[in-house]
């Protein structure tokens, strides 16, 4: 009986390091498209600057 107890116990906790894991990683992939997207605009500011400054 201890041994089931011990073996649900065990699983559970890997659930939630799993779950951990993957809410570890999303957050890491969401940081990172946050990032690329700033870069884009800096980019696209920087442009439209560049085009102002060669039309006037």
């Amino acid at each position: 009986m201890a041994y089931k107890i011990l073996a649900l116990l065990i699983s559970f906790a890997m659930l939630i390091v799993k779950i951990y894991e993957e809410m570890r990683r999303r957050a890491r992939m969401m940081a990172k498209k946050e990032e690329l997207e700033k870069k884009k605009k800096r980019k696209r500011k920087k442009n439209a600057k560049k085009k102002e400054k060669e039309s006037a």
